[in-house]
């Protein structure tokens, strides 16, 4: 068990969140909740010891991911973005990143996020880059829109990709904010609104050599760890069973009150179990599934356990304010967040699935699905 979630800070700070979660409208910027994670020593997690971080390994950040995303999700999925960010640029090419700025992001001063998703899962049918990075002298003029970044508004610093005209991509950071720097309305989602997801355009933004992060290379964002949540990867795993461990405690509430449902609580928590001893086994490099096996079967626990707790609660969860009408939202999440063509492939599979044909008893009897 990581020490960091045997602290007394730690389950203090889970304890105030979920009492009190992120609101969810559009532009409710977590400032409480981010400052209880600060205070909490939550910018220190995954920065090394050598710029006043903790250095907590692959595996503590996957116990720390799970166990705030039952507590509330939008803290946790920001907390994964500026993670993302600071792991770009811990994985820079020498001499990139200064140390100052490192002990900055440990201490909190400040605000790292991270826009890469194009270069992977969206926007992917584009015939020209989502962003283009065009070589001037001295370094590379970057043109176009970074589609999802989170946090953008109160970030100064964003850890983005573009590609060139040849193909090839490239890692940067953007100072934040600046003349050539649009960051948009946040968008008004179906669930976590209140993590202030927006495009942020880019109109001709000089980046230097010394702040290109990686490349330009093929496939640039290959290669990245389990503690820097990227596609498919165990960190989208964790925050997904961490998520249905959550809407679980909510179920087996209602269960409490029903003896009846004692029996559903009980086999997704085995399933539950079952799943994160996969994860941990697949941290250590000797786990049965792959990667996107394991992100299909985590979220399809998430977003089954929350509608089993919608379902429990009759009509009283299907008010816009009960905590289970919001699991349900807030699980859909899952099935967008970070999702490589394997992974929704796996999910539509499991959709589309018609259970009394010959195919479905299949998959239900081998748990292919």
């Amino acid at each position: 068990m990581s020490r960091v979630i045997r602290s007394d800070e730690f389950r203090d700070l889970c304890q105030r969140l979920r009492g009190q979660p992120a609101e969810e409208g559009v532009g409710d910027w977590p400032v409480r909740q981010l400052a209880w994670l600060g205070a909490a020593g939550g910018w220190r997690w995954n920065m090394p010891q050598s710029c006043g971080g903790l250095g907590c390994s692959a595996v503590e950040l996957l116990e720390i991911y799970r166990d705030l995303s039952a507590c509330c999700l939008t803290t946790a999925f920001v907390l994964t973005q500026r993670n993302a960010a600071c792991q770009r640029l811990l994985q820079a090419q020498a001499g990139v990143v200064s140390a100052s700025l490192l002990k900055d992001l440990a201490a909190g001063r400040l605000m790292a996020t991270v826009g890469i998703s194009h270069l992977t899962t969206s926007r992917q049918f584009l015939a020209r880059p989502a962003v283009l990075a065009e070589p001037v002298a001295g370094g590379w003029v970057l043109t176009g829109t970074v589609p999802w970044a989170t946090g953008a508004a109160s970030s100064q610093l964003l850890v983005t990709g573009a590609t060139t005209e040849s193909g090839l991509q490239l890692l940067a950071v953007v100072p934040l904010p600046q003349d050539a720097v649009s960051v948009r309305a946040p968008a008004e989602l179906l669930g976590l609104s209140a993590a202030c997801t927006s495009e942020v355009q880019l109109s001709g933004v000089y980046v230097q050599r010394g702040d290109v992060l990686q490349g330009p290379s093929e496939r640039v964002l290959s290669g990245g760890s389990g503690s820097a949540p990227a596609a498919g990867s165990l960190s989208t795993s964790a925050v997904a069973l961490g998520f249905a461990e959550g809407a679980l405690a909510g179920f087996a509430n209602e269960a409490e009150l029903r003896a009846g449902l004692v029996p559903y609580v009980g086999r997704l928590r085995q399933e539950s179990r079952g799943l994160w001893e996969q994860l941990l086994r697949s941290a250590e490099g000797v786990g049965e599934m792959t990667a996107e096996q394991l992100r299909g079967r985590s979220n399809s626990l998430a977003l089954r356990t929350a509608q089993a707790w919608l379902a429990a609660t009759r009509g009283a969860g299907y008010q816009q304010q009960h905590p289970a009408s919001r699991a349900v939202r807030e699980s859909v999440f899952f099935l967008v967040w970070s999702c490589p063509q394997a992974v929704l492939e796996w999910q539509l599979q499991e959709l589309t699935t018609d259970w009394f044909s010959e195919e479905g008893q299949h998959c239900e009897s081998d748990g292919s699905i």
